[in-house]
Order: structure tokens, then sequence, then C-alpha cells
């Protein structure tokens, strides 16, 4: 590693760090840790000396298949890693990575690991998995992101990534400062890139959802009769537990963008125009700037037949010019074509008439195969076996078991989930909002 990383010397030939990290003992890598983050910075290092950075990924993938004991075991190689597939744009290397949830982070086995790390890591592989228009799984690796407890003062935070494919990520300049203990430059970005990728999966913000509860309602007579009541709770558009400063996303042309969506169409098209600059400025070092055209557009691109999803909510027929009208398109063989590739898709059930009328219909019954549901029973057994392994590792936790044994003897010892964060209660840092964010 420190012949990579040293300038003066002689260079060192990539096949000879290729043979290295391919046959290497696994056990031998753990004992020195920090020296391989220095062997895969090196790595890098040298890809860009000869302006040929995809031949770091060979390499680097076998280290971060060797070095930590699964996949699921967070390291300083998985940034290194994704950033280096995201900026060559060689996604298909990173897919079994990020195949593997992040459920263990061990300290002891990897002492230079930051923080920062694990924001930079579900940052890119969102990115990455949007460039291959994987939204959904791209979702939830910016929900993490934003979801995120902020870094605690003093802590390394993100500089700025550069520009990544499609408009969805950082390149390879991230640079880093001491964290002031606000929110990190890569949670805003990862909270703008939300929002539009909820827009692109579900044609709005996640929205409201109503609560059902019972209240006792005594008569004149006093006779007491048991009354439902619905509740529609508040638009949740971020996780639950955002940083408030986070949230203010909402005073944002993605605000904006998001409220004129999907109906509005010339709207839609002149707050991307007005804010084009914004949208898609890119700056590699001090702060994270947008890139966010390529995610637009293709929210833009899904707006007319998203409204046109709304349609069928309300109508049983249409003629093809009336949609166009409600849509925002003039060019009624236009509306046609979208129409018939929303029904060929399977978005809507509906029918053409010769004429032009549009009849909609209920969707189909959704068939289900046995096949289908032994899959998800078994993707659930997974998803259990992890979450009990994870309750019993915390359960042997000593801070996690001192920490329990301080609130059962002294209630107020135990200040609750912000001591867990690791900031003060009541500080700007702890603060979380539960409001809609539209």
């Amino acid at each position: 590693s420190a012949r990579l990383l040293v300038g003066g010397t002689q260079e060192v030939p990539v096949e000879w760090a290729e043979e290295f990290c391919r046959g290497v003992s696994a056990v031998q890598l753990r004992f020195a840790p920090e020296r391989v983050t220095l062997l895969a910075k090196g790595i890098v290092q040298l890809a860009e000396a000869r302006n040929n950075l995809k031949i770091a990924i060979p390499p680097l993938y076998d280290l971060i298949t060797r070095f930590p004991p699964a996949l699921s075991h967070l390291t300083p190689l998985h940034p290194i890693f994704l950033t280096t597939c995201l900026t060559t744009s060689h996604f298909a290397p990173a897919l079994p990575i990020l195949a593997v949830p992040i459920t263990q982070i061990t300290p002891a086995q990897t002492p230079d690991l930051t923080y920062l790390d694990h924001l930079v890591y579900h940052y890119t592989g969102g990115c990455v998995l949007a460039a291959l228009k994987r939204f959904a799984e791209a979702h939830e690796f910016w929900e993490i992101v934003v979801g995120a407890p902020v870094a605690p003062r003093g802590l390394s935070s993100a500089g700025g990534p550069g520009a990544g494919p499609g408009g969805a990520g950082p390149g390879p300049g991230a640079g880093r400062v001491e964290s002031t203990g606000e929110p990190s430059a890569l949670q805003m970005e990862a909270a703008k890139k939300l929002l539009v990728v909820q827009l692109i999966l579900h044609g709005k913000v996640r929205g409201p959802h109503p609560e059902l509860s019972y209240v006792k309602v005594r008569r004149a007579d006093g006779s007491v009769r048991i009354r439902a009541r619905v509740r529609v709770s508040q638009a949740q558009a971020l996780p639950k537990y955002t940083p408030a400063a986070v949230a203010n996303v909402r005073g944002s042309p993605y605000g904006a963008f998001v409220k004129a969506y999907p109906r509005q169409l010339d709207a839609l098209q002149g707050i991307l125009n007005k804010n084009a600059v914004a949208f898609a400025s890119v700056r590699i070092t001090v702060t994270c700037f947008d890139n966010n055209m390529g995610l637009l557009k293709q929210a833009l691109e899904r707006a007319p037949r998203w409204a046109i999803k709304k349609l069928t909510e309300t109508y049983l027929t249409l003629g093809l010019g009336e949609i166009g009208r409600e849509v925002g398109i003039r060019d009624v063989s236009e509306v046609r074509r979208v129409v018939l590739s929303m029904i060929e898709h399977g978005e809507i059930n509906a029918s053409i008439a010769a004429d032009g009328t549009v009849t909609f219909a209920d969707d189909a019954p959704l068939a289900v195969s046995k096949a289908d549901v032994d899959r998800v029973l078994h993707v659930a057994q997974e998803q259990e076996h992890i979450l009990r392994e994870l309750e019993l590792e915390m359960a042997r936790s000593k801070e996690y078991l001192s920490k329990a044994v301080r609130s059962r003897d002294d209630p107020s010892a135990w200040t609750g989930p912000e001591e867990d964060m690791g900031v003060a209660p009541g500080a700007p840092g702890a603060m979380w909002t539960e409001e809609s964010v539209f």
C-alpha cells in the first residue's frame, strides 16, 4: 500500500495489485484493516494516474468480497468500491454487493470506519440503482441516508460528490470537512432525489393514510354508543425521523415541482426551465450540488401516464381529445400512443373504440401462483432471521444493557433515543420532524 500512495517511487504494475488481491488470505487482511483501506485507495490512485479508473474495479471487488467476514459488514472499502463503479458507469460488479443489506458495523474489526462511510455507501448505492432504473431499490437506499441521525459535532461530513450518470449521483471528488452538528450535504441531496423517485414510482409523494379509532358517545338518554372515527394522518414524504433541516426541501424548487405534479405539464416544464442551472449544477469540492436533471426529466416523462391513471378513478369513458386537454397533450395521436402503451404494460385496464372513445374498466384480479407465494414466504423468513440475529446482538451489547439497567433503576437516567444518536437532548442536531413535507 505504501508504494501505491507515496510519490516518487517506482510505479507498481496493476497486474501485481490484481494478483495480490485475488490470492491474499482473508485472515491476514483482517489483521491489518487500516492497511487494507490504504491499499484500496492506492489502487484507485494508480488507476487514476493511468487515466483508466475502471481497471481498479476487479482488485477492489476481490478485496471487498474477501476482507469482511460477510458482505453484510460495512467497511471503508464499500464507499470506495461503489464510487469507482459509479464514476466509470460499470454498474454490474456493484449489484452483488448492493443485494446484501448492511446489518453489521464492527468498529473493532474496522477501526478506520467513519460515519461518513455509511452515508456515502448508501447514497452512492442509490445512485447506481437509479442509473439502472431500479427506482424502488434506490428509494430504499436514499431513505436510509435521509433518516440517518445527524453526525455529532466534530465528525467528518461530506464535502461534495461530483457528477454521476443519469443525473443521479456523485463522482470521485468527495471532500471532507469537520461537521458542525448539522445534517450532511449528502442527506440534503438524498432528500431531493427521494422526492423525485417517489413521483416516478407512485405519481405523488408518499401520501396520507387513514387511521381507524373508536370513541364512546353518550346519548341524551344516558346510553353509550361506540362510534368509529377515521383520521387521516399527515403525509410523510420523507422518513419519520428526518432531521428538520433536511425536511426543509419543501421550500425549494422541488416543492413547487411536487405540488404541480402530474397534471400541470406546462407548469412542470416551466419549473425545469426556470431552475435548470440549479437542478443540473455540479461541483466536486466543498459543496454538494443537485445533478438531478436526469431524474426530473424521467419524472416529467411519466407525468402524463400518472395523470391518465388519475382520470380512471373519476371517469368511465373519455374521448382522446378530452384526455389530451386534461393531461396537457395537444396531439391526439400522441394521446393514443400513451394510452395504448399504458394498456400494453398493464398500467390501466381500458379499450379504445374506433371513434376515439376510451372506456376504462376495473383492474383485473391479480393472479398469484404458488411459486409467487413461496418466494414471498422465503423472503419473509430470511428477513425474520436477520431481525432475530440483530435483536440477539443488541441484547448482548454492554452499552445497551448498562443503559437498560440504569433506566430500570432510575427512569430519568436514560434520556431516550436522542442520547443514542450521539447528540445532546434538545440540541439542533437532535431535532426530528414528523410533519408533512408538503
